[in-house]
């Protein structure tokens, strides 16, 4: 899975996150997760911000959601 979101495609490609990890935190089903992450749907505001708040606290959320590498 490519993930079009450059800093959360590092962090699953070194294995200090997962998708699971995500779906989880979310209460969304991975293959929802992984559909967001690809860029094939969109998360809300309040998915995004938990995933920056719990699992990227350091990096700025525009950041964090930034496509561009």
């Amino acid at each position: 899975m490519i993930c079009v979101f450059p800093i959360i495609n590092s962090a699953l490609d070194e294995g200090l996150i997962t998708v699971e990890t995500i779906a989880d935190m979310l209460e969304e089903s991975e293959s929802k997760v992984a559909n967001k992450l690809c860029g094939n749907d969109k998360f809300d505001i309040n998915e995004a911000m938990t995933i920056n708040i719990n699992l990227f606290p350091d990096v700025p959320f525009k950041e964090l959601f930034s496509k561009k590498g």
